[in-house]
């Protein structure tokens, strides 16, 4: 999903894959982690810390070195469910965030290590639910003036619109997303020496990790997807050098073969937004 949106004044542009959980598509994730930056780690507050999700975190954080942030979803389950009091939910969060920094230390690049542990302090950890559609990180209640203690407080009174209204969840995750992920450029100088066994000194490594526009084309294919309109298959992926041209002719290094573009574009759910170029950085559509 592409999504465009504007965060204290700022406006970004946010390529935003979502991969499934399931052990059966890990290659599936494992594809669309190389071409992204950083990661949303979902954990269930109810369930906490499962073997897939540790699995994940190895691969994104790990193998494919997207920095992290943390969103722990079904809160209203520990509040709902189990009736548990505010201490014994604020405990259980914060076990749950010291396992997810015990495994990024653990797997991450040691020179990023430290600096990728997650915090709900410094704001790279939301809390909420999505089935209510709220969630909020320290910096959107410091922004409202609200303490969490309200979280419990609207749910005794039954009134979880309120929540959805005040401490909407698109706003707490977007905010998160751009204060502590990284833009491509950033990602690139230590993503690319993990995943291309390339020459670093040569043309193609230096474009490579300046994720360089103006260098050689360089990109890789995420997924192919079956349009629903016209049935024509669309390859998806993201350019790491260089900027790719509506009929341009490219080379399909795997398949060994040459092919010409004849619609260039960026994914938008299931439709096709044209362009007449994209650059280093971004996702495509062909």
């Amino acid at each position: 999903v592409l999504l465009n949106f504007t965060v204290d004044g700022e406006e970004y542009l946010v390529q935003l894959s979502d991969t499934p959980g399931h052990l059966s598509f890990t290659g599936e994730v494992s594809r669309a982690l190389r071409a992204s930056d950083g990661a949303v780690i979902l954990v269930d507050a109810l369930e906490g810390m499962m073997t897939q999700t540790e699995t994940n975190i190895r691969l994104a954080v790990g193998a494919e070195a997207c920095k992290p942030v943390l969103f722990i979803n079904k809160v209203d389950r520990l509040i709902n469910e189990l009736k548990l009091p505010p201490a014994k939910v604020y405990e259980r969060i914060d076990i749950i965030i010291s396992k997810v920094n015990t495994l990024i230390k653990k797997v991450a690049p040691p020179e990023l290590a430290k600096q990728w542990m997650v915090s709900f302090q410094e704001g790279s950890v939301a809390i909420g639910s999505a089935k209510t559609g709220w969630a909020f990180t320290m910096k959107t209640l410091e922004k409202r003036d609200i303490k969490p203690i309200v979280v419990f407080e609207k749910y005794d009174e039954g009134d979880e619109r309120w929540l959805r209204e005040n401490l909407p969840l698109d706003e707490a995750l977007l905010e998160m997303i751009v204060k502590h992920l990284p833009d491509p450029k950033t990602a690139q100088a230590y993503k690319i020496p993990r995943i291309w066994k390339g020459d670093l000194e040569s043309a193609e490594g230096k474009a490579l990790l300046a994720c360089d526009p103006n260098g050689p084309l360089l990109g890789m294919i995420t997924k192919i997807f079956i349009d629903p309109k016209s049935k024509r298959p669309t390859l998806i992926g993201r350019i790491f050098s260089g900027t790719i041209k509506n009929g341009q002719e490219i080379r399909l290094v795997n398949m060994k073969q040459n092919a010409k573009i004849k619609r260039l574009g960026v994914q938008e759910i299931t439709d096709i937004l044209d362009m007449e170029k994209v650059p280093a950085g971004k996702h495509f559509s062909v």
